[in-house]
């Protein structure tokens, strides 16, 4: 059987009557929604309450690390700082002995030096000394024009009007 459902009431009450519970609605679904807003939002209070507290706790652990390791810090700062310098003048540095020790096979032996000096900055060497004839002067120069770091050697050709016991004084452009 179906239920009667008789409505006598009038169509202005009907309407109130509809908008009374449409209304009751609305207010019980926004109540509904704010309770659950209200819940959320402690939660969250709650969340960010713990949050900051394991922050705060990280905070402390890195300033105690820190300050702990502070001197360790300027200690290794200051070793980076010397390392670096050194770092400089090894760039700087010029491999000599593999220079010098090419560069003496090559004197003859009725060649003697008195100076021998090397200018980086201007790429020259001097060489002054004593040879025995022109003729080993002239084969020091070509041994010293034949060596891969030597450029160009010059005599003065006031130096090669002796024939014995000549004084020289040799200049080298290196490359």
């Amino acid at each position: 059987m179906f239920p009667t459902r008789l409505n006598l009431l009038p169509p202005d009450k009907k309407k109130y009557l509809q908008r009374m519970i449409f209304t009751e609605f609305s207010k019980s679904a926004l109540e509904s929604i704010l309770f659950f807003l209200c819940i959320i939002g402690i939660a969250l209070l709650g969340g960010r309450w713990v949050l900051q507290g394991y922050f705060n706790g990280l905070v402390e652990g890195i300033i105690a690390v820190s300050s702990e390791y502070a001197h360790a810090n300027q200690e290794i700062k200051k070793i980076n700082h010397i390392l670096r310098g050194v770092q400089q003048i090894q760039d700087q540095y010029f491999l000599w002995t593999p220079v010098l020790s090419e560069f003496t096979t090559k004197i003859p032996d009725a060649v003697i030096l008195s100076r021998l000096s090397f200018d980086i900055k201007t790429k020259t060497a001097a060489l002054s000394g004593t040879a025995a004839t022109r003729d080993d002067l002239l084969d020091l120069q070509r041994r010293l024009e034949s060596l891969s770091f030597i450029a160009s050697a010059s005599i003065p050709l006031s130096q090669l009007t002796k024939k014995e016991n000549i004084s020289f004084s040799l200049t080298a452009q290196m490359n």
